[in-house]
């Protein structure tokens, strides 16, 4: 089995991702690509940020949701090593092919991964 074959088959399935002709084509990667991804990496993401607020000194758990999510962006917008981290932790789980869409679009996606990760981080932590 190759690579591009076993990195599309320990992807979980999400159901709720529908499609139709006015998706765009970063919808599309978001939804096929990166929240699956993001799913499957969800316990080395939340290990690896525990880790980091445990390194930091921040606690962050006595807070609401809202203000995690804000606080999760915010150091994921800040601390570059960080950020690059966990981006390449779901870029490195792209086939090819899936790696030349993303670069296609890398600053929006950036933005869409970090967004996203926040909330699951927030919401796990």
């Amino acid at each position: 089995m190759d690579r591009e074959q076993i990195l599309t088959d320990i992807r979980p399935d999400i159901v709720s991702a529908t499609f139709d002709e006015v998706t765009s084509e970063q919808e599309k990667l978001q939804n096929q690509v990166l929240r699956p991804i993001i799913k499957f990496q969800h316990e080395f993401l939340l290990v690896y940020f525990s880790q980091y607020l445990i390194k930091h000194k921040r606690d962050i758990k006595a807070t609401d949701m809202a203000t995690r999510i804000q606080i999760v962006e915010k150091l994921l917008q800040s601390d570059i090593p960080l950020r690059n981290v966990l981006i390449g932790s779901i870029i490195g789980f792209m086939t090819q092919q899936e790696v030349i869409k993303y670069y296609k679009y890398e600053s929006e996606l950036r933005n869409r991964i970090v967004h996203m990760i926040a909330g699951r981080l927030a919401e796990a932590i």
